[in-house]
């Protein structure tokens, strides 16, 4: 593997003037990203919620407000099902949350376990919220796949209505509705959206044509924790929606988050997306991952102040757990780290384990070696599979090529999960080191990018100032790189920096 340093600014135009007052080293870096424009920089420093898109543009939305109003003018019974991830989980809570605020009396909620039913809707799983008395069924961030239980839902009785960002297959569900920006008769243009950022539009659907006084805002702290986690584009209705939403969640109502936010000490500022992506979302991701009696879902969902400190106490503790469960994996997976095996074209090894941390282990094992990478867990003979890698290794494509070979699958071009069988272990393998052969990406080259080389003279508070507008940083809005052209003799007296103790600023 060729390791290689790249700006992601090339110095022309440094000299053309900047569309608003602001120092120098911003101007630059505002275009080392493309963002020249009075507009851009504009929509960057101050996203208004105006600015959202028409929720009605989504394909399908119309059918799904049409259902939900007839079941608000009823007081049907209504049940989210949504995925056990944190988009899943917050889209659960936020959808519960979204539905009542509306005045929707009787919402329940469904949420599959990770190991013992897996991702996706299950038949099993419908019949059991059918025979319990639900007639309307709203998935969040699964769904889009499922294809055989929509006619199942259908036999029993079941409306159901599928609100999913995944990327479709050919055949989609038939069923009241499928609510996903990714499919291709949507022409809404918010296929970056998460799964719970698709629920929050469905809510903000319905409250136009219900008319209900309903603050959208309150739902905004859920949506923060799903988007950031999801690692999807924090660009245009993302940023926008975050922007608001960090600010929500610094002041949670919610007893349970409070509780997390004030044992991880960042209770009483403002909290910014490295809270979320670095400190809060691997806690609560623990609990997911473990299924030890708590589950995200708990802590969102809990309105007693007791109760949510004991939950936070928990979290923590299974956290720690959760890193011990993981770091025993990864050294398994790592012994197979052979230099014949680092030069195949991507990284697919499996080891007995934890299933609940093997995602966890497969970004490791990407990022060290800059492949794409799939790792399976195995748990008597049965192996649960996650993959992960850059934008351009193509995922999903990949396990569609071995898709005979495997029990299930499915995910985003950066993280994907699947299901196999022992013995089809070497023909899957076989299967996706085939399709990189194939695209070529043998030759694999890790970049580290950097925005601009400055001196450490360039920063001062203005600059740290501006630095804090342009966040929140995430995935299409990186944290900030700079390359320290003549760093101080003394490490530690670098290290001792007032700048490096202050947030936003990270230098290679």
């Amino acid at each position: 593997m060729t390791s290689v340093w790249r700006p992601r600014f090339d110095g022309e135009s440094a000299s053309a003037p900047a569309p608003l007052a602001m120092p120098p080293l911003i101007w630059k870096l505002l275009k080392a990203r493309n963002l020249t424009s009075s507009e851009d920089i504009q929509n960057l420093l101050s996203p208004s919620l105006k600015s959202l898109t028409d929720p009605l543009k989504i394909s399908d939305m119309d059918l799904a407000v049409a259902r939900l109003k007839r079941a608000w003018e009823n007081q049907e019974n209504i049940c989210v099902y949504g995925d056990y991830d944190l988009d899943g989980s917050s889209g659960i809570a936020l959808l519960v949350d979204g539905l009542e605020g509306l005045g929707f009396e009787n919402v329940s909620f469904y949420q599959p376990s990770r190991f013992i039913e897996g991702y996706g809707i299950h038949k099993e799983a419908l019949k059991t919220i059918y025979d319990r008395g639900d007639r309307v069924v709203i998935s969040v961030d699964c769904g889009i796949t499922a294809v055989e239980e929509a006619v199942y839902a259908k036999e029993l009785g079941l409306d159901l209505i599928i609100t999913d960002h995944h990327l479709p297959r050919e055949i989609l569900p038939q069923c009241v509705a499928v609510i996903n920006p990714n499919k291709g008769t949507c022409s809404s243009d918010l296929g970056h959206m998460s799964g719970v950022g698709v629920a929050f539009y469905l809510i903000m659907a319905l409250k136009r044509e219900l008319k209900v006084e309903f603050d959208l805002k309150s739902l905004l702290d859920l949506f923060t924790i799903g988007t950031i986690t999801d690692m999807v584009p924090l660009i245009k209705e993302n940023r926008v929606l975050l922007k608001h939403g960090l600010k929500i969640l610094s002041t949670t109502q919610r007893p349970g988050l409070q509780a997390l936010i004030q044992q991880l000490g960042l209770l009483g500022r403002e909290l910014e997306s490295q809270d979320v992506s670095f400190s809060i979302g691997p806690k609560l991701n623990a609990l997911s991952r473990l299924e030890k009696g708590i589950r995200p879902l708990d802590v969102f969902m809990c309105h007693d102040p007791a109760l949510g400190q004991a939950l936070a106490v928990e979290v923590i503790k299974l956290n720690e757990e959760r890193k011990q469960i993981q770091e025993t994996m990864l050294q398994k997976i790592q012994e197979q780290l052979t230099p014949e095996e680092l030069e195949k074209p991507a990284m697919v090894l499996a080891a007995e384990g934890h299933a609940g941390v093997v995602g966890l282990v497969a970004t490791k094992v990407s990022q060290q070696t800059g492949k794409p990478t799939f790792i399976v867990a195995w748990s008597e003979g049965e192996g649960i599979g996650s993959a992960r890698g850059e934008a351009h290794h193509v995922l999903p494509a990949a396990l569609n090529e071995a898709t005979a070979f495997l029990d299930r699958h499915g995910g985003h071009a950066q993280a994907a999960g699947f299901s196999l069988q022992g013995e089809k272990f070497q023909e899957f393998k076989n299967a996706v080191l085939r399709f990189y052969e194939d695209k070529n990406h043998a030759a694999v080259v890790s970049e580290t990018v950097f925005d601009l080389p400055i001196e450490l003279s360039d920063i001062n508070d203005a600059v740290m100032g501006w630095l804090e507008k342009i966040g929140p940083y995430g995935s299409a809005n990186p944290q900030p790189v700079f390359h320290l052209k003549n760093p101080p003799v003394s490490r530690s007296s670098f290290e001792n920096s007032i700048w490096l103790s202050r947030r936003n600023l990270f230098f290679c």
